[in-house]
């Protein structure tokens, strides 16, 4: 299916720059390219903020979560020694817990680096999952658990695939965005999980989340060719009883876990083209053509959605503006977005049982992520808007080696990343 071809090649092409690629790369994507009508004004309804002094992050970090006590984690990355290190902060902005990934040499004189590394966690423990590759090669699958000092407590070789989770307890994966696998962490006791066009409607899936006792992914169906005619579905597995549950939604992107909930989001528009083929007329610019051909067909939502299964009950949350991204829901219940203006103004939304409360608006350069929780909002920023280098076409028909000369050639650019926290408080 078109969808599996797209997230295979996102994979690849993700972050097998963590060891040769700056993440400022981030920010460029959330200018939005088109919607860009004014906000509509927010009803106050008594929410204090609090804004801190930024501080420069090592490595050119990022964010990656806030945990359950409030640390919050980064990840930044070493290009001159090729490794990657998560790390928590002091107030000055001082490494203070730190682990180190590093890339290596195998027997096969391959250099092996990190493609789309995410730390998540689970209880007590956190837990490093990656993919080792070479080139747009993967060449494995690895699972780290750390302990609350980010300590390596055990390292896993799962099973060699591009989507895959765990939740401590368990690995679930999925296999040619047909079946899901269950497995214990040394990776016996495998088990099917489901299958798609098994008993079921859908023709395909993707994307793969795992939290506590409950598995999401995104389930597709209907005529892949018109993308008119196809469904999306939010997939819900219990693993204790395995029971299946799929929730159709007008529109499904991504999937990702946040403080123990498993969130969906919808895309802000739709195709509605009877068929993906388009026959440009000669003597018309097949650029210009297909654009507009493109735009005539695009149906754009006027709200925003995102589907919430927290610990086991399923939900809709919706959203002022389609353009609102990467929700998060903090452990008081309250649902945090952020909506790029694409001149550097970042707008943060605070919702309650789909009601805005209120909004805090920062001017920063080069916005890349944020993350929330314990009444705190934190976001990272590289302080320099984007630049034409930041996109670089990569030919997918390289060679591993041509690859490899490919991101040794790349320019180094100099920035620093920076990151700040806004503190909030709903007035009850």
């Amino acid at each position: 299916m078109k969808k599996s071809i797209k997230a295979i090649a996102a994979a690849s092409a993700a972050l097998a720059m963590a060891f040769s690629c700056e993440p400022v790369t981030y920010a460029a994507k959330d200018v939005p390219v088109v919607q860009t009508e004014a906000e509509p004004e927010a009803k106050k309804t008594g929410v204090t903020f609090e804004e801190s002094d930024p501080v420069e992050v090592p490595y050119k970090g990022n964010i990656c979560l806030i945990a359950d006590d409030g640390t919050v984690y980064y990840e930044g990355s070493d290009t001159d020694a090729r490794c990657v290190y998560y790390f928590s902060l002091d107030e000055n902005g001082k490494m203070e817990k730190s682990y180190k990934v590093s890339s290596y040499t195998n027997d096969k004189g391959e250099n092996i680096g990190m493609i789309d590394p995410r730390l998540k966690q689970c209880g007590e423990y956190f837990y490093l999952i990656y993919y080792e590759a070479y080139g747009f090669s993967m060449r494995g699958t690895v699972i780290i658990k750390l302990d609350s000092e980010l300590n390596e407590v055990a390292k896993y070789r799962a099973p060699k695939c591009w989507n895959i989770d765990t939740n401590g307890e368990k690995i679930v994966y999925m296999k040619a965005n047909k079946t899901i696998y269950v497995t214990d962490m040394d990776g016996k006791n495998k088990q099917v999980l489901f299958t798609a066009g098994q008993d079921n409607e859908l023709d395909g899936m993707n994307f793969i989340v795992v939290q506590d006792d409950y598995v999401g992914f995104q389930g597709l169906s209907g005529d892949s060719f018109s993308p008119k005619n196809e469904k999306y579905y939010c997939g819900i597995i219990d693993l204790k009883t395995g029971e299946v549950t799929l929730k159709e939604q007008r529109s499904i992107q991504q999937l990702y876990s946040s403080n123990g909930k498993i969130i969906w989001y919808s895309l802000e528009s739709r195709d509605m083209r009877d068929s993906y083929r388009i026959d440009v007329p000669d003597g018309e610019d097949p650029t210009t053509y297909c654009d507009e051909y493109t735009k005539k067909y695009t149906e754009y939502f006027k709200d925003g959605e995102f589907y919430v299964l927290d610990d086991g009950e399923y939900s809709v949350i919706k959203t002022q503006s389609q353009r609102e991204f990467n929700m998060t829901v903090d452990n008081d219940g309250n649902v945090i977005t952020y909506v790029p203006d694409g001149k550097g103004n970042i707008t943060f939304k605070i919702y309650r049982d789909n009601k805005l409360l209120d909004t805090y608006t920062i001017n920063v350069k080069g916005f890349s992520r944020f993350v929330a929780n314990n009444g705190v909002i934190t976001f990272c920023y590289s302080g320099r808007d984007p630049q034409p280098g930041d996109w670089v076409a990569m030919d997918p028909n390289m060679s591993d080696a041509e690859y490899e000369e490919f991101w040794a050639s790349m320019p180094k650019i100099e920035y620093t990343m920076r990151t700040a926290t806004i503190k909030y408080s709903v007035n009850e």
